[in-house]
């Protein structure tokens, strides 16, 4: 699985970029976003919700999903996106923790084939805003390996 990763990365320019991040949601998100677009810099909770809303719609909604990267990380094209996120039954994250400041957001993303037992990572996921004010995944950058939540 996490050669899968490292070979979806190799695709991105820049070695702080990792595969794109997956989010575990106890809810479902609706298909179009509900947050709204922040005035002036989002606070923590606009960041999380942005995140999350990215997640719950993996891996079944990928055209959905790609609408809500930012330019850094669509740079690896589309198809290369949708072969990445082809091979996983499923994919869960929880947010740790959200950084105004710096716009990011650590995740824990939790992968499964539904083969074979899930892998987590920590990422570190940069965030920008679009000129309608729009949050945006940009950078993916995968911290190292995370502890499967739930998991005794």
């Amino acid at each position: 699985m996490l050669t899968a990763l490292l070979a979806f990365a190799a695709t991105r320019r820049g070695s702080d970029r990792s595969a794109t991040a997956a989010s575990e949601q106890t809810t479902t998100a609706p298909a179009t976003s509900s947050q709204p677009a922040p005035a002036g810099r989002p606070n923590a909770s606009q960041l999380q919700d942005a995140v999350a809303d990215y997640y719950a719609l993996l891996p079944e909604n990928l055209e959905q999903a790609w609408q809500l990267l930012g330019p850094d990380l669509q740079k690896g094209g589309y198809g290369s996106y949708t072969k990445f996120w082809g091979k996983f039954k499923s994919v869960h994250a929880q947010v740790r923790q959200a950084d105004p400041a710096r716009m990011t957001v650590q995740v824990i993303v939790v992968y499964s084939t539904g083969d074979r037992r899930p892998v987590a990572e920590l990422h570190e996921l940069t965030m920008i805003q679009n000129a309608d004010g729009k949050l945006l995944i940009n950078r993916d950058k995968r911290l190292g390996p995370a502890k499967v939540p739930g998991d005794g």
